[in-house]
């Protein structure tokens, strides 16, 4: 989906670079990426991986911005990478900065039974179960076939991951937010909040919340020259 929307917006991909789960030495990839100069690099892995990514990038001199998904989103992350995480951002499925009462709600009931911030996954398991026990209502009960319709018939249902709609091929469709890293203070910082096509910022009276979408976290990298994009 990454390179698909990427290329579509002027951006053009020069170079991709995989690698295997647990891998720790990514120098080989990282220099081949090097020397195609990129002007970004997007790697939708896991913290564990990133981190390293992240560290032997800055050791090759590679100062590029690093982008990536959901799959960055935990406290260990900034542990692991430090300082090499300056000048990354990552695409999530909503911000704990977000002022919304919905969110801080969420948020203060999470750390109340958890005593922590919840992350991104835990607000989609939420999510999950509202707009479930939303479709048993509509549906009237748990009959197997009706739910299934009444599920993928979910339409703008306001969950703290933004508003949800489930599109023909019954993926959810929402906004995301992008956070910058600030490896300083150990967390991620609300930038912006981006809408898919067809969708709009919600009005202030509507109380929706605007938060994320996700690229889908695996273990390839890419390198890109943004060009045309923002």
């Amino acid at each position: 989906f990454f390179e698909e929307e990427f290329v579509k917006l002027g951006g053009k991909v020069i170079t991709q670079q995989t690698y295997a789960q647990k891998d720790q030495d990514f120098k080989a990839q990282l220099t081949q990426m090097r020397d195609q100069k990129p002007d970004v690099i997007y790697i939708p892995g896991y913290y564990g991986e990133v981190a390293i990514i992240a560290k032997q990038a800055r050791e090759l001199g590679m100062n590029q911005p690093l982008l990536g998904g959901d799959g960055w989103d935990s406290p260990e992350l900034f542990k692991l990478g430090g300082a090499a995480l300056k000048n990354a951002y990552i695409s999530n499925h909503y911000s704990a900065d977000n002022p919304a009462p919905e969110i801080q709600n969420f948020i203060k009931s999470y750390k109340a039974k958890f005593g922590a911030v919840p992350d991104a996954i835990a607000a989609l398991a939420y999510d999950a179960a509202k707009v479930l026990a939303d479709a048993i209502k509509r549906a009237g009960g748990t009959d197997g076939p009706k739910l299934k319709d009444a599920i993928n018939a979910t339409k703008n249902y306001a969950g703290v991951a933004g508003a949800i709609s489930l599109d023909a091929n019954r993926n959810a469709v929402k906004p995301a937010v992008v956070l910058e890293l600030a490896p300083a203070d150990s967390k991620f910082t609300y930038k912006e909040t981006i809408y898919p096509e067809g969708m709009s910022a919600p009005t202030a009276a509507s109380n929706t919340n605007s938060n994320a979408v996700t690229a889908n976290s695996n273990a390839n990298s890419a390198a890109a020259n943004t060009n045309a994009t923002k």
